[in-house]
Formats: C-alpha cells, sequence, structure tokens
C-alpha cells in the first residue's frame, strides 16, 4: 500500500469524482462526508492556524481504497503550540456520522496501514488526534482501536451524540400510530387551532429557488433565534454553489395566511432527510407549537417523498423526543503521542472532563 498526502485546498478541489466515487461504494455514506461539504468547510475555515491532512490511501494495484478527510489545527498549551488531528467539518458546522471511508472489505487492512502510517513516518506531524463524532459502528474505528490496545498506548474514548431518528412507514396514518396518543393528539390540534383562523402553507423549496430560500432562511433564523450566524450562512452558501447538480438542501417554510412563521433547514442524502437547523417564530400564536407542527407536516411530506429515515441529527432538544425514542450515536476518540506538551493537554482534558462530571 502507499499513500498521498493532500495540504492544499486547492489540491483538494481537483478530486471531486475520486472523492465521492469511494464514498458512494462504502459503508460511511453520509451527506457529511460528501467532498461537497468539506471542501466547502475547507474553503471557509482553513486559516493560518489549519492545514489540510487529507491521506489517500492506495492499494497495491494503484487503486484508490481508502481516505482519511482530516486537517491539523495549532493549539496552544500555555505557551507551546501542538498540533491536533481533526475531522474536516469539526467544530464549526455540527457535522455527524463522520469516519475515515474505505472501499467495502477493505476497512482492516485501510485501518492498520494508516495506523502504521500515523505512528511511524508521519509521527513527526501531529501530536495528538481528536475525532469528533465519528460513527459508533465504524469497522474503520473498530480495527484502528483495537490496534491502538494491542501497542499499549493510551486513548480516551467519550460518547460523542446522540441523533434521535425515525425509521419512516409507507403512509401518514401508520407514522402518526407509531407516536404517543398525546403528541399525535397534540399535532392534529394545533394544526386545526391555526386553519381556524389562518390560511395554512408548506413551502418546501429543493431546487428552484432553493438560493432565494437559503437567504430568507438565514434571515428568518437571525431574527427568531438572536444568533446571526453569518459563518454557516456563508457555508451553505458555498456548499449549495459546490453541490451542482447534485443538490443536498430542502428548506421549508411555513407560511400562516402568507406569513412566514416557521423555515427548517434539510439536507437529504440516500434517501434520509435530515434536521439540520430550525428558525420558528414562537409568539405568533402561543395556543400552538408553531415548531413541532411544522417538523409534523415536514415529516408527513418525508413519507410522501419515499424518505426512509427522518433524522433530527445530534442534540438533546426536548422536542425530538416527542416524535422518537430510536437513534444514532457517535463517539469521540483522543489519542496522543507520548510527548510531554501532548500528555498534559491529554490531562487537562481528562480533569475537565472529571470536574464537569463532579459538577452535574
Amino acid at each position: 500500500m502507499r499513500a498521498d498526502i493532500i495540504t492544499l485546498v486547492e489540491e483538494l478541489a481537483n478530486i471531486k469524482d475520486e472523492w465521492n466515487g469511494l464514498l458512494q461504494g462504502s459503508i460511511s455514506d453520509s451527506v457529511f462526508l460528501k467532498w461537497e461539504w468539506a471542501y466547502s468547510w475547507a474553503e471557509c475555515f482553513v486559516n493560518e492556524n489549519r492545514q489540510l491532512f487529507v491521506i489517500k490511501v492506495y492499494d497495491d494495484g494503484n487503486r484508490l481504497v481508502g481516505i482519511a478527510p482530516w486537517y491539523t489545527e495549532k493549539i496552544k498549551v500555555g505557551p507551546a503550540t501542538i498540533r491536533q488531528v481533526n475531522f474536516l467539518g469539526t467544530p464549526e458546522t455540527a457535522s455527524d456520522y463522520l469516519d475515515v471511508f474505505t472501499a467495502k472489505g477493505r476497512e482492516k487492512e485501510v485501518s492498520n496501514y494508516l495506523y502504521d502510517y500515523l505512528f511511524g513516518e508521519l509521527s513527526n506531524r501531529w501530536d495528538c488526534v481528536s475525532l469528533q463524532d465519528t460513527r459508533a459502528e465504524s469497522l474503520f474505528l473498530l480495527n484502528f482501536l483495537h490496534k491502538h490496545r494491542l501497542h499499549g498506548r493510551h486513548l480516551e474514548i467519550t460518547q460523542g451524540s446522540f441523533c434521535p431518528v425515525i425509521s419512516l412507514p409507507k403512509a401518514e396514518e401508520e407514522f402518526l400510530s407509531r407516536i404517543s396518543s398525546s403528541r399525535s393528539k397534540r399535532f392534529r390540534q394545533d394544526l386545526r387551532t391555526l386553519k381556524k383562523t389562518d390560511t395554512v402553507e408548506i413551502k418546501t423549496y429543493a431546487a428552484d429557488g432553493i438560493d432565494e430560500a437559503v437567504d430568507s432562511f438565514f434571515k428568518l433564523y437571525a431574527e427568531k433565534t438572536e444568533w446571526e450566524g453569518k459563518d454557516l450562512y456563508r457555508f451553505i452558501k458555498r456548499f449549495l454553489a459546490n453541490s451542482g447538480s447534485g443538490n443536498y438542501l430542502q428548506i421549508d417554510f411555513l407560511l400562516a395566511n402568507g406569513n412566514t412563521i416557521g423555515g427548517l433547514l434539510h439536507l437529504k442524502h440516500n434517501q434520509t432527510l435530515s434536521l439540520y437547523l430550525m428558525a420558528v417564530d414562537k409568539a405568533y400564536n402561543p395556543r400552538i407549537s408553531a415548531g413541532n407542527l411544522l417538523v409534523g407536516l415536514c415529516i408527513i411530506r418525508a413519507i410522501e417523498s419515499q424518505f426512509e429515515v427522518y433524522d433530527f441529527l445530534k442534540g438533546y432538544e426536548e422536542y425530538k423526543f416527542y416524535w422518537t425514542s430510536e437513534g444514532r450515536i457517535t463517539q469521540t476518540i483522543f489519542i496522543v503521542q507520548k510527548k510531554a506538551l501532548p500528555v498534559i493537554h491529554m490531562m487537562k482534558r481528562i480533569a475537565k472532563n472529571a470536574l464537569k462530571t463532579m459538577l452535574r
């Protein structure tokens, strides 16, 4: 096996087809691992303290069999600086289900090669590795951690995020019968209440008008969340531009008498519709929950559009659990080399996490 390392954003721009081709044939395929997402993040958030560290792994037949979508970042430890390896897409864009993706059946082979490469030839290019929100079921990670333990090296594993998900049925009534009777009753009641005084409409943008819909959504988002989200807006606009004909965005607005009272920004990929951002006018009608009404209507629309999964993504917001008790878990892995500064950095992390636990 051999590897090539991409360190420049300009180099990353040229590998869209081979990146997405490998990802599509892997077991890790996710919108957060698409080239369009990674490249847009790099365009927006790589700076003087960050450098791409994307490792492309080839087999002996010169076939691309693995990609580690990483970057290194300079982190202050007292007056000194260490270099930390992170996933592209973290932390600014709250990416989930991250992974080193490989050709199917090559996970162990690529994992072993990358482990030896990192701790061998590349050992002078990093001090610690922080892999946030990695897929808990990642076969790459399973093999990587197994080899790490065999070598007796220390690592820290913490639960990353819980992402509530719904396995969508084929019909609306089946879905409403699955959720609690109180939730189903409240959803229908809120819809009736709003329809008594307002003309209710859902407007969905997935292709035509999507660029203007993004602008309208972030305007609403700034008004209703008191957070302008300029960096996130810039990222989403780049993601939309880089997606070309492959559109991964869908925006849904809830209108009452022509007034926009809520909006959801969804990501869509592989028959999964994922709720990424929400903006709601909570004061429009205090008798209803406009946010939950909009979520319910969008889930029903997703069923009608034959999506198979509705994913709320990371977060413990209470409203998510009104609709489902199922979910997916991610993990965060932290590894350091046996050098003074990285070890000090790890000990500070452990102490900080322990203090948080004690103060709960």
